[in-house]
């Protein structure tokens, strides 16, 4: 326990460390009642009112301890409502998972230095293991990693086939016709991988939902990293404004993989982006000499 004297001189912090739980738990109960509408059919609607209703409680005892008027509502909720609105409902479950994570963070730096609020760790710990073990139990991490692995596919797939095609024909056209062929027969040959790997697992799977998310992040991916050889001309151009498309389909690839899998961001943006470029450059290059030996002149 800490002493008056030294409550009284670290006032203002305490104060700003309470107003920032104040709004965070607010934000996270206004997200979980959206979270809890959507999920009228998808089961756990109960548990996202109760978590919800938690934030309301640890509101109530917080007020008691602040000084002042309640901090304001901020635009950044309203754009993570809009943000997990659009997400894919395990990703937008998972988010939850470590909004929970975060605050029980802030809550045991509360106790450390003003403690006001005890067990209030351990039931924002409960709250975020129980949204775990939903995520654990149900499939919507599945269909996140069909995602990802049409996405990472396409990524290693593509980059390198693009930065061969740019190297040989030098023609936008015909570097645009050369991708979109190949990257039609990747998709449907990506989904059909999908398809019977689901098929075969032990559980049956669910084979057709699978194969569409697997397909659909693919030929998206292709379309993308094509869009600049449409758009500009010059054909190592449209090959550097290519990489830079790859490179922030990366982030976002690696930030969803991150939160999935609980994984390092970085580490993985570092590892995808040195696969990915790796293959391009090496493929640029190899195509390069193979052009030159048999002196190709297009």
């Amino acid at each position: 326990m800490v002493n008056k004297d030294e409550a009284q001189a670290h006032h203002p912090a305490r104060e700003r460390m309470l107003r920032r739980l104040y709004a965070v738990d607010r934000a996270n109960g206004r997200l979980l009642r959206m979270l809890a509408r959507r999920a009228s059919a998808k089961g756990p609607h109960v548990l996202l009112d109760r978590l919800a209703f938690h934030c309301d409680q640890r509101l109530t005892v917080i007020g008691q301890h602040m000084e002042g008027p309640l901090p304001p509502k901020r635009l950044s909720v309203l754009l993570a409502l809009c943000l997990l609105r659009v997400l894919f409902w395990g990703l937008a479950l998972r988010i939850m998972e470590r909004r929970l994570q975060r605050q029980s963070r802030r809550y045991s730096r509360l106790e450390r230095h003003y403690p006001l609020m005890p067990g209030a760790v351990e039931a924002v710990d409960a709250d975020a293991e129980k949204l775990g073990a939903y995520l654990g139990d149900s499939d919507a991490d599945t269909f996140m990693s069909a995602v990802v692995l049409g996405l990472n596919d396409a990524l290693v797939e593509m980059t390198g086939a693009l930065a061969g095609f740019t190297m040989v024909l030098q023609d936008n056209r015909l570097i645009t016709l050369a991708g979109f062929t190949t990257g039609i027969a990747a998709t449907l040959s990506m989904a059909a991988s999908e398809f019977f790997s689901q098929k075969a697992a032990a559980d049956g799977g669910q084979p057709r939902l699978a194969a569409m998310y697997t397909g659909l992040a693919y030929l998206v991916t292709v379309l993308l990293l094509l869009l600049p050889f449409m758009l500009v001309p010059n054909a190592l151009t449209a090959l550097a404004i290519c990489m830079v498309i790859a490179c922030l389909i990366i982030l976002v690839f690696t930030w969803v993989d991150a939160l999935l899998r609980g994984m390092s961001f970085w580490r993985g943006f570092l590892q995808m982006a040195g696969i990915s470029f790796g293959v391009a450059l090496a493929i640029f290059l190899l195509s390069w000499l193979v052009r030159a030996w048999l002196g190709i002149e297009i």
